[in-house]
């Protein structure tokens, strides 16, 4: 147990050497050791009781209650982003040919790609510059192509 505090000794009480002892601890009465019992070995319990339960009880759904407030919530909590993405799904969906199709969700609008023409050429030229230097290269990309 990680609460040290709940193992402490309230009160002890001891008797004879090797006797019985009694400790009470913050949730528990223990009688520990041998009772000494001759020839009987019946075991009598008073009186047992606890006076705590609906305290322990009352504290642990208190702690329970302000460590854990969002299991109570009924409300969903959403960010900006998520309501905007609910809201762009509601606007969109459309039932087509009994299918159903809605937009994705995208933070802007359409996004405006720059265009790669100019870096494909690049690599474009650099391979066929590879392939005219290097002979062996040359005739395996002609087999896979």
């Amino acid at each position: 147990m990680n609460v040290p505090s709940a193992h402490w000794v309230l009160v002890s009480r001891t008797g004879v050497r090797n006797g019985p002892h009694a400790t009470l601890t913050p949730f528990s009465r223990t009688v520990l050791g041998l009772l000494g019992c001759s020839g009987s070995h019946d075991v009598n319990c008073q009186h047992t009781a606890y006076s705590g339960e609906n305290e322990l009880q009352s504290k642990l759904e208190a702690m329970f209650s302000v460590e854990f407030t969002e299991a109570s919530s009924s409300e969903i909590g959403h960010s900006e982003e998520d309501k905007q993405a609910l809201h762009i799904g509601k606007l969109s969906i459309l039932k087509i040919d009994n299918h159903y199709q809605l937009s994705l969700h995208r933070k802007k609008g359409r996004p405006s790609l720059p265009s790669n023409y100019s870096v494909a050429l690049r690599r474009l030229q650099s391979v066929e510059k590879r392939l005219q230097r290097d002979a062996p290269l040359r005739t395996m990309y002609a087999d896979i192509c």
